[in-house]
């Protein structure tokens, strides 16, 4: 749910093929798991060098540019900017395979590539739950606006076929900006839900998120009020749709997401039938990262002074930004805790470029309005019935201290189910550890039994 402090790896190498382009597949060793990654590279106009692109399917990277791109017949190289400050050397082991390291932030992860033919598939990590089309209901491509900022939203309205109208459901992401299918790592997590809802009679509406696709504005730039307003614009839209029965809405919030449906339930009132909250903070922004980042760091292994070091800069940090302290005192803050993340002989301008970074995403007006709100005096608001579900593996937000926080919050409803569901993380994959690296490595997209179990409880509330 909540935006890690990390920096993308990627890298590539390739042997030399004068006047074609070339596509490599290959896989970066990093602890505990491989990231595979393919590049394309392409001849200059003038014949004299290359640009090379790389593709990320675990990360949903396409088409990302590279830059210093050398390649000839001895050597290939480039550099990745940005975050990842990232450079990549290597040589050629035969026509079809290479070899090399990436050098990172001090660090150096080796890596091995083999050539592709033309018309080889994108390589890419297994997805077994993904839908194929086509599908056995309707799919609409819609628009609508949210009236409050004038902000205007793209999705899709999934409608079962046959006899309406039919109950529908919202389905709300968590934080950062995904496209309507909830893409991470891969994982289609909106659509594979949403499949399964359909496919049972609830149509449902995915939307793009703010600057995703073809909605319009920035999350960045929006309150978390602001998102839940789009939540609203939603469900105004489905009910002028003919197919769908208004009196039956509900909304399936995931993560942050399941922080906005509480609040657009509660400015609904009885224009919501029912809500799903899936993984959701029961806690304020602040207080769900500041638990997240000493489970994740426990998670790993780091020492005891460790965690208790980066939490006390993180909680500086939030201090400075509740006390409106100037831009250079935050940044103080900020370099502190990246300094302390910091691998051993990091260089002065990876480290600022770090703190740059992070100074920019603490001080956007969703950062600031996340860090404050308060999911309790919105739950309190709610009369439906509501579902909450998380993982005993979640290890960003703690399942039975959010779930007994929600719980203890709704005491406008006279209908409400928790369940803390063993062994499933923070996407409700069957996991080991819960810790942010398995997600990618997972084939699971969502445990079949959450699926059931969401949509059954629907059904109760909302079905015929």
């Amino acid at each position: 749910m909540v935006r890690m402090l990390c920096a993308m790896i990627v890298v590539v190498c390739a042997s030399v093929c004068h006047g074609a382009v070339e596509r490599w597949a290959g896989e970066v060793s990093l602890p505990g798991m491989k990231l595979e990654f393919t590049v394309e590279f392409t001849p200059d106009e003038g014949g004299d060098g290359h640009a090379a692109a790389i593709s990320i399917p675990m990360q949903g990277v396409a088409g990302l540019a590279l830059e210093r791109v050398v390649y000839d017949d001895a050597r290939v190289s480039f550099f990745l900017g940005g975050g990842a400050q990232a450079l990549f050397e290597c040589e050629r082991v035969d026509a079809d395979s290479a070899r090399g390291e990436l050098r990172q932030s001090g660090q150096v992860f080796p890596v091995s590539m083999t050539r592709l033919a033309p018309d080889a598939p994108e390589p890419g990590p297994r997805r077994p739950q993904m839908p194929e089309r086509p599908f056995p209901y309707d799919e609409h491509e819609v628009e609508y606006v949210n009236a409050e900022d004038g902000v205007r939203l793209t999705g899709t309205l999934s409608v079962p076929r046959g006899d309406g109208p039919h109950p529908a459901v919202v389905l709300l992401t968590g934080s950062g900006a995904h496209d309507r299918d909830q893409t991470i790592f891969g994982h289609k997590t909106f659509l594979v839900l949403s499949d399964h809802l359909v496919r049972a009679g609830i149509a449902t509406l995915r939307a793009d998120d703010r600057g995703v696709g073809g909605s319009g504005g920035s999350v960045p730039d929006t309150t978390v009020g602001a998102l839940a307003g789009d939540a609203r614009a939603a469900l105004a839209l489905l009910r002028t749709r003919p197919e769908i029965d208004g009196d039956r809405l509900g909304l399936i919030g995931h993560s942050e997401g399941g922080m906005l449906a509480p609040m657009a339930a509660a400015e609904e009132g009885e224009g919501v039938a029912f809500i799903v909250l899936l993984a959701a903070p029961g806690m304020s922004g602040r207080a769900v990262m500041e638990a997240q980042m000493v489970d994740l760091l426990e998670a790993a292994g780091a020492p005891e002074d460790f965690v208790a070091r980066n939490s006390e800069l993180q909680r500086a940090i939030f201090d400075r930004l509740a006390e409106g302290a100037p831009e250079d005192a935050v940044r103080e803050a900020v370099r502190a805790l990246v300094e302390a993340q910091a691998p051993p002989g990091t260089d002065g301008a990876t480290l600022e470029g770090v703190v740059d970074q992070q100074l920019a995403a603490v001080q956007t007006v969703w950062f600031r309005s996340f860090l404050v709100n308060d999911p309790a005096r919105w739950l309190a608001r709610v009369a439906c019935p509501v579902l909450a579900l998380n993982g005993s593996l979640d290890l960003q937000v703690h399942a039975a201290t959010n779930l007994g926080l929600i719980e203890a919050a709704l005491t406008n409803s006279a209908d409400v189910t928790t369940r803390e569901l063993p062994g499933l993380n923070h996407m409700f994959q069957t996991a080991q550890r819960g810790t942010v690296d398995e997600y990618a490595l997972i084939e699971e997209t969502i445990a079949p039994a959450v699926l059931e179990a969401v949509t059954a409880w629907i059904l109760e509330r909302a079905g015929r």
